[in-house]
């Protein structure tokens, strides 16, 4: 049989018994993009902060926003911006509930049917990239349909107004202006490299664990503007030298990216050497 047919085969297996987790993590995922707009035209309206200076660029700057997690913020009296924090969280969790979470059930099945564990890793590696992509593109689509709804232009560039929204307030202290397309697109290389170091957690270890390493990530940087944290990539109030208190973003993303490829290497290597089953448990030969 050849590697080709290997292949196909392998991912029919894999997408017919994650399908259906699939469509359900892409419907929260929408959910949860509405709900974080939601929140913050809520908080600017009960804040007398305008909102329709927004564009399509805004919109989806405002999903990526990043916020200190019970911080306290003007105009609502207390609002917990969790809800960024919770998305990501989905965000990360769907390569480790669908590709990982798979392993178990079809490990055997596939290391015979491919005759390789290597192969098996590079189609896992793959298909989490791949889930990832969807799960960010569905963001993106989201996103267009509010900008559309409300009327507002469709133009990539991060207006004044983001950030009067951002910090309920009317004064910014923004002295540049961006295209929100490299942000987004650094965002997406780093969730890629991120989403493989925890794919390689889950190999060794468990999925909660590797879930729970990407939770502590991001936690950390809510808390500490430091370019050596990734996951300050997420977050646009970060992007380089937009605002003053910016980060050098390409070497934090060039920190992700290291990172993801060596865990990505590794992974060949566990792989081989990783009695990944027994009674359910992961041991070492």
């Amino acid at each position: 049989m050849s590697v080709h047919t290997r292949i196909k085969r392998l991912i029919s297996i894999e997408l017919s018994g994650a399908r259906y987790r699939l469509i359900a993590l892409l419907m929260l995922q929408a959910v949860l993009v509405i709900v974080l707009l939601g929140i913050r035209y809520i908080s600017a309206y009960f804040s007398d902060v305008p909102t329709n200076g927004l564009s399509l660029g805004d919109n989806l700057a405002l999903v990526f926003l990043g916020v200190k997690p019970f911080e306290f913020r003007e105009g609502l009296l207390f609002i917990p911006p969790l809800e960024w924090l919770f998305f990501l969280m989905v965000l990360f969790y769907g390569p480790v509930l669908i590709v990982s979470s798979g392993m178990n059930e079809y490990l055997h099945r596939i290391v015979h049917l491919l005759g390789s564990r290597q192969l098996f890793w590079l189609i896992q590696s793959v298909l989490n990239a791949l889930i990832i992509t969807v799960s960010f593109a569905l963001v993106g689509i989201v996103v267009f349909g509010w900008t559309l709804i409300h009327g507002q232009a469709i133009q990539a560039d991060i207006s004044q107004a983001l950030f009067a929204v951002a910090t309920i307030s009317r004064s910014s202290d923004i002295h540049t202006s961006i295209n929100v397309v490299p942000f987004l697109f650094g965002v997406w290389l780093t969730l890629l490299a991120l989403s493989q170091i925890q794919l390689l957690i889950g190999l060794v270890w468990e999925s909660s664990i590797a879930y729970m390493t990407t939770i502590v990530e991001l936690l950390a940087a809510a808390y500490f503007n430091n370019f050596l944290l990734s996951a300050n990539v997420f977050m646009v109030l970060r992007w380089g030298d937009f605002i003053r208190s910016g980060l050098p973003f390409i070497p934090s993303l060039l920190i992700a990216l290291s990172l993801g490829f060596i865990a990505f290497l590794v992974g060949f290597w566990v792989v081989d050497r990783a009695d990944i089953f027994q009674k359910g448990i992961r041991i070492w030969q």
